[in-house]
């Protein structure tokens, strides 16, 4: 059966090691979105931090072409009308500041058009995260976020201390009430993504399928961190990065070069290109 959709994750994936689209990959994609395939552009961050990614390939300002950001919290056509949003509430975002605490962690909340912090002082990460997707910093007390749109809420600090919590919150007891309603996945050594129970990338992809009426096994991506895990399971042709985690790689189907290697390039051109 042939591929009709291709779902590329973008950091460590699409893009490289100095966070830039190369000539070939650039080049390859935009082949196959030549030839009718949608490629959408599947990715924790927010549509201001993908947007520069989607002009360079053509696929920007189109009723025809799909993103899924805020790692399936955001889904929507490139011409920015929304098919699907959903927030973590109010409830489960305290929880959320209770435990970074607990761990001595730091924490960012990504809203629709802003990052917050309820933490006086700003780390590197959260700037360098700012200026990657081309959004503002605010600094905020946690009661006063009550209102402000909470999209995906990250935990930031060492990987032994997320690795401990994540344990943790798979222990059962009291840790369950944590886990309850959320959905905790490591997107690097030092961060730890969270969304509302069953958003994912995967739930984005699923949602995809209804509206364009593509079934999963025409479908293929490309990914490397797991938050890229559920898509990798929802698709027939899952393919990991040389770059990608561990768990990545046990579950993906098929894998490509490193992403300073064109491997984005390398698995289209096998798969969809036939070259």
């Amino acid at each position: 059966m042939a591929i009709k959709l291709i779902a590329i994750d973008i950091d460590g994936t699409l893009i490289n090691s100095d966070e830039e689209l190369t000539i070939r990959v650039a080049k390859t994609v935009k082949e196959a979105s030549s030839r009718g395939i949608k490629v959408v552009l599947t990715t924790g961050r927010p549509y201001s931090g993908i947007e520069f990614l989607e002009e360079q390939l053509g696929l920007d300002h189109s009723d025809e072409q799909y993103a899924i950001c805020y790692a399936g919290g955001l889904i929507m056509t490139t011409n920015e009308t929304v098919i699907s949003t959903t927030e973590i509430p109010y409830e489960d975002y305290l929880k959320l500041e209770f435990l970074s605490r607990f761990y001595h962690l730091d924490s960012q909340v990504e809203s629709l058009d802003k990052i917050y912090t309820t933490h006086s002082l700003i780390i590197p990460e959260v700037v360098q995260i700012a200026h990657r997707v081309h959004q503002p910093i605010y600094y905020q007390p946690v009661d006063a976020m009550k209102d402000v749109p909470v999209m995906k809420y990250s935990l930031i600090g060492s990987h032994q201390t997320l690795q401990k919590m994540m344990i943790n919150l798979n222990g059962g007891g009291l840790s369950s009430f944590f886990a309850d309603g959320l959905y905790y996945t490591f997107t690097g050594e030092r961060f730890v993504e969270v969304s509302r129970a069953g958003i994912s990338k995967g739930f984005g992809l699923a949602t995809l399928s209804q509206q364009l009426g593509i079934s999963s096994d025409e479908m293929m991506c490309i990914g490397d961190q797991g938050n890229d895990k559920t898509m990798m399971q929802y698709v027939k042709y899952s393919v990991a990065m040389g770059n990608a985690s561990n768990e990545i790689k046990a579950v993906a189907k098929y894998q490509t070069a490193d992403n300073d290697h064109d491997g984005v390039a390398k698995a289209i051109e096998r798969f969809v290109l036939n070259k």
